[in-house]
């Protein structure tokens, strides 16, 4: 992209941009493979991150959110992953981005939640499933929610499908 500046004013000053939604999201459930306190900066202040934060809190999570200044700081030395709010964890699709860190950590976790929607719907979880099986993750879905065995899993090419 090219911009040009015209009309004779001399610009100054920054510009500092939002936090990515996507990213955050994202970054948020990472954190759960520390057990160290992780620092995020320029969190945008929205409500999959309050909802992911109250999820965490929930299991455990020390998270020390200044929405001023958008600096997170989060210790899961705490975390229990079988802790999950299922009200909270079903709210959004986010939710699905804990398992991976889960089974990273903990090798063997109940969910006890439904993969949940947002504004769009809720939309299903099987493509999530397929790439954690590939992995080598056993899923048993039950009525009591799923139980996620990561304990055969090991790094390999996996295939996205839409």
């Amino acid at each position: 992209m090219d911009l040009k500046v015209s009309g004779g004013q001399t610009l100054t000053g920054s510009v500092t941009p939002s936090g990515n939604k996507n990213a955050a999201v994202a970054l948020l459930p990472a954190t759960v493979l520390f057990t160290s306190t992780v620092v995020l900066e320029n969190m945008p202040d929205i409500p999959d991150i309050h909802s992911l934060v109250k999820v965490m809190q929930g299991m455990g999570s020390r998270i020390e959110w200044d929405t001023e200044s958008n600096r997170m700081m989060i210790d899961n030395s705490n975390f229990q992953p079988n802790q999950i709010s299922p009200e909270l964890a079903s709210s959004m699709k986010g939710m699905i981005l804990l398992w991976g860190p889960l089974i990273a950590r903990f090798k063997n976790v109940m969910v006890q939640t439904k993969t949940g929607g947002c504004t769009l719907g809720v939309r299903p979880a099987g493509p999530q499933y397929q790439a954690l099986e590939d992995l080598g993750v056993k899923i048993e879905t039950g009525a009591d929610g799923v139980r996620l065995d990561g304990s055969g899993a090991s790094a390999r090419e996996v295939l996205l499908r839409t």
